[in-house]
């Protein structure tokens, strides 16, 4: 399983979910993080159909997309959805 996070430095819900995102990566270290900004240009945002609300949470298995949750969530409520994917 991989997880894929777009977000990007001028999303309030992106800063304000940067310790719940640290807190899940440290425990899954199978992570993908995309700056929305930055990597717009490298064609990695595009393909993901990524939409106007961020953070983007994207679970893969075996190169196809299993969930995707979308918006600010808790610790534990982001933790279930994605380990329950």
């Amino acid at each position: 399983m991989t997880i894929i996070v777009v977000s990007a430095v001028w999303c309030h819900a992106c800063l304000s979910m940067r310790k719940t995102i640290k807190a899940i990566k440290d425990k899954h270290p199978e992570w993908t993080w995309i700056d929305y900004d930055l990597d717009l240009d490298d064609d990695q945002v595009a393909p993901l159909n990524i939409g106007k609300v961020i953070p983007v949470f994207i679970v893969m298995k075996d190169n196809t997309e299993v969930k995707r949750i979308v918006g600010e969530h808790s610790l534990s409520a982001l933790e279930s959805e994605l380990l329950n994917a």
